[in-house]
């Protein structure tokens, strides 16, 4: 298993530095994005909603939020998590540019390859949970 592990956190580690590549632009980090990427997707939820999605620790999920609500990006309403409506709008372009940097590391592999391994990467994380 320490093969594996090494390389999920070599893969989690270099998608990570990309994702704050392609986002510093829009002063956002890969953290920032997981959690827009939660709402775009089912707004309205709680921290600990967003946290069991994201995975990301609670006490760094709260001084996210806290960043995120200060520079705007998201909105605090009865306790429910919401993007902002700035937000809303560059959500297409950083959706995009994630989009397209995905295509690009995976255009070397045939549907077959990245089927395959979709399935034992799932397959990997139900042994996890």
């Amino acid at each position: 298993m320490d093969r594996i592990e090494k390389r999920i956190a070599i893969l989690y580690g270099l998608r990570r530095n990309r994702i704050n590549q392609l986002l510093e632009s829009y002063h956002l980090t890969y953290e920032d994005y997981e959690i827009i990427l939660a709402l775009h997707y089912a707004e309205g939820l709680s921290v600990e909603e967003i946290e069991a999605e994201t995975k990301i620790d609670l006490r760094l999920l709260k001084l996210i939020l806290k960043h995120l609500v200060e520079k705007n990006f998201i909105e605090i309403k009865d306790d429910k998590l919401f993007l902002s409506e700035d937000t809303q709008k560059i959500y297409p372009q950083i959706k995009r540019a994630i989009k397209d940097n995905n295509d690009e590391l995976i255009k070397s592999l045939t549907l077959d390859e990245f089927h395959d391994i979709i399935e034992k990467l799932d397959r990997l994380i139900e042994c996890y949970e």
